[in-house]
């Protein structure tokens, strides 16, 4: 657990931000749509 604390952290880091990727990119392009 240890050794891979630092990598499961990093997936986890990277899986969270494709997440918010993921939700808020539909929200930027209604924007500039109804913009």
């Amino acid at each position: 657990m240890g050794v891979d604390s630092k990598a499961m952290s990093h997936s986890h880091i990277v899986s969270l931000c494709e997440g918010v990727v993921k939700l808020h990119l539909p929200v930027f392009v209604q924007n500039i749509s109804d913009a």
